[in-house]
Order: structure tokens, then C-alpha cells, then sequence
């Protein structure tokens, strides 16, 4: 460890070099092999349509499952017809017809593990993005970059073990 003042400190970590790998690991390797993946599933809900679509496209290349719908109430309709497990509810918080908090309250009464990550241009509210962003729920402010976008979907994926 070598520190210095302003600088900051730098550690270094000296690792024997070796081409096996340990017992353990080789299981889990042989383990993750054999095993079909399962892709998560996210229920996207998002009005204006380039922007579904740009979101679609890169959780579809991540190797998400998306389903889609361009308002809470088709959201709903979709989620109930949708015969495998949904994961995650990627919502806007401000559509026609059906907002994204009633939308998420109505799908947590029938799947009560569901994730939720919810998406607003409009919310500068801390005190909203506190109530937003609690238990199953994350939120994530618009405008962001997909990287964000991508980050904050494997956060709410995460919460309670939902990917580990």
C-alpha cells in the first residue's frame, strides 16, 4: 500500500499465476453449461413510441424478454394474457388513460413479486422519487442514456434476488 498526501492511496494485490482452476469453480462452470437460461421478462409501458422502441431494442439485445404496450390500461390487459412470469414493470409515470403508479399497484396485487422501475421526465420531486423508489420499486429520471437505463434495470432486477 503506498500512500500519499493528495494523491491519494494505491494498493496492489499479488495473485500466484496459474492455469487451473479450483474444484469449486469447475463445478459451477459444468453446472452453468448444462443449464438452459431463462431470459427475464419486462413489461415495458411507455406512450411515445420512439422511445419504447429505442428501449426495446437494447434490453432485447441485452437478452431481456420485452413485452410491450403504449399505456397502463393496454399494460394491464397485456400483463393479464401473459402466460409466463413477468419480472419487471419498465414504466413512464405519465400516459394517457392509466399512469404508471396505478398501473404498478394494480399488477402488484396479482404478482406480488413483480419488480418495478419507474421512468419520468416530468418528476422533480424528491419526496415523489423517494415514494417511487421504495421496496420493489426503483425510478429512473428523464432524459438518461441507455447505459444508465441498463444499470438501473439490473438494480431493480437485483432487489430481493431476482437476478443473483
Amino acid at each position: 500500500m503506498d500512500t500519499e498526501v493528495s494523491k491519494g492511496t494505491t494498493f496492489s494485490f499479488f495473485l500466484p499465476i496459474t492455469d487451473q482452476m479450483p474444484e469449486s469453480e469447475l463445478e459451477i462452470l459444468k453446472v452453468l453449461r448444462s443449464s438452459t437460461v431463462v431470459p427475464k421478462t419486462i413489461l415495458l409501458v411507455e406512450d411515445e413510441e420512439e422511445v419504447r422502441s429505442a428501449i426495446r431494442d437494447l434490453l432485447t439485445q441485452k437478452g431481456f424478454m420485452i413485452i410491450e404496450a403504449k399505456n397502463g390500461k393496454q399494460a394491464l390487459a397485456v400483463a393479464q394474457d401473459y402466460p409466463s412470469p413477468i419480472h419487471l414493470l419498465l414504466t413512464d409515470m405519465i400516459m394517457p388513460e392509466m399512469g404508471g403508479k396505478e398501473l404498478a399497484e394494480s399488477l402488484e396485487k396479482i404478482m406480488p413479486n413483480l419488480r418495478v422501475l419507474f421512468m419520468s421526465g416530468y418528476t422533480q420531486d424528491e419526496a415523489f422519487r423517494k415514494d417511487a423508489a421504495s421496496g420493489r420499486r426503483c425510478f429512473i429520471q428523464k432524459p438518461f442514456s441507455l447505459s444508465i437505463l441498463l444499470a438501473k434495470v439490473n438494480e431493480a432486477m437485483i432487489l430481493e434476488g431476482t437476478l443473483a
